[in-house]
């Protein structure tokens, strides 16, 4: 802060205009700080300006970075308030403070009502990080859900096999939901691998009543041929776990194991989806991905009374980066619709995420080992790849 020293007694000779010098002095100062303010406000204008097109830009190529600019120009705001800069004296700076200041507030709570919606993976861990909740967790974060967990068994596994199982206790199972859902306000759930009996008991009882939705990914069996639903657990799955889902999602061996019936056919297919979605009153998506056909994948849906068919063409991928497509898949739609994105746009961009994933999977070993990773260029790409249509 400067400091101005001024000889009262020249402030007091009447001769030679020396009364006229405090009033020099203070217009001097004024337009010393305006000509301050003018360069600041012209230099900040063009830094913003540039930064908004960039921001706007990537917010085109990735969704959020709009709510990452809101949150930086908060913390810009709240900084801008409390300059280290002398604004006495400069009337029309302490006024364009008072409105930032003002506006920081308004920023602020608009801020605390905006929530990120919250949602839960009920599943297996994956030591090898290539699917259960660690799949699930990923594709959470890449669609900007906060995502919580409940294992309900340790696996020791790579993409190749799986070694050992231990289920986590089920009384553990309840509390780790409750507990979890007390505070968090979950919005929609996910559940995968839920191994036996005891555990799908332990689940329905602290999901009953859950008002958001629920999306079971019926698991059964790893890639490499282990079992993760035991034989004596199908059963209750059935009718503990499947009445409570909005949406299923079995690929072609789980819905005919579901089912009891062999799927060779499209009608086939139609028709256990039907009377999939008659008897536990939820939306089916029977995915494709083991058909034979090699030059595509097409996943069923069957929505509120209506068929709907998503085709896409297969995506080539580094050796094993296919484990863990059933685990992305029902978590990106889970995801997407805790953002309540309109369900058959949640569908496309689901199928999308695994054939953008699949594209870019990360190599982790000289091997060639591969594990799908989710994608870093715009997944409206593989929006286009994807084609749906009345079956």
């Amino acid at each position: 802060m400067k400091t101005i020293s001024v000889n009262l007694d020249v402030m007091i000779r009447p001769e030679s205009g020396a009364a006229e010098m405090p009033r020099r002095i203070a217009g001097e100062m004024q337009m010393r700080n305006n000509i301050d303010a003018q360069d600041f406000s012209s230099n900040w204008k063009k830094k913003s300006k540039v930064f908004f097109r960039q921001k706007v830009a990537e917010n085109r190529a990735f969704p959020g970075a709009l709510p990452a600019l809101a949150e930086r120009g908060l913390i810009f705001f709240r900084f801008f308030c409390f300059l280290p800069y002398d604004f006495s004296g400069m009337t029309l700076s302490y006024q364009l403070r008072l409105i930032f200041s003002s506006l920081a507030g308004a920023a602020l709570k608009t801020r605390k009502h905006h929530l990120l919606p919250a949602v839960m993976t009920i599943a297996g861990s994956d030591s090898g990080g290539g699917a259960g909740i660690q799949a699930d967790l990923r594709t959470f974060a890449w669609f900007r859900v906060f995502g919580t967990c409940v294992p309900t068994a340790l696996t020791a596994q790579n993409p190749h096999r799986v070694t050992g199982i231990e289920a986590v206790r089920p009384h553990f199972i309840e509390l780790q939901i409750r507990t979890v859902m007390e505070e968090i306000p979950v919005t929609a759930v996910k559940t995968g691998m839920l191994f036996s009996r005891p555990v799908i008991l332990a689940a329905a009882r602290a999901l009953a009543g859950f008002p958001g939705e629920i999306v079971v990914d019926p698991v059964m069996i790893s890639t490499s041929g282990k079992k993760l639903l035991l034989d004596s657990a199908a059963d209750a799955l059935r009718k503990h776990i499947l009445p409570l889902a909005t949406w299923i999602t079995p690929n072609l061996p789980e819905a005919e194991a579901l089912a009891g019936k062999t799927i060779t056919t499209l009608d086939d297919c139609k028709r256990i989806a039907a009377s999939f979605a008659e008897r536990w009153n939820c939306s089916v998506i029977i995915k494709g991905g083991h058909a034979d056909d090699r030059n595509g994948a097409d996943d069923l849906v069957f929505h509120n009374g209506e068929f709907r068919l998503f085709h896409s063409k297969r995506v080539p991928a580094g050796k094993n980066a296919d484990h863990g497509t059933g685990c992305t898949f029902s978590a990106a739609l889970t995801a997407l619709l805790a953002r309540k994105t309109p369900w058959e746009q949640a569908v496309l961009r689901a199928k999308a995420f695994v054939a953008a994933s699949l594209a870019e999977s990360a190599m982790l070993s000289d091997s060639g080992l591969c594990a799908m990773f989710p994608p870093e260029i715009p997944l409206a790409e593989y929006e286009k790849t994807i084609s749906c249509g009345k079956a």
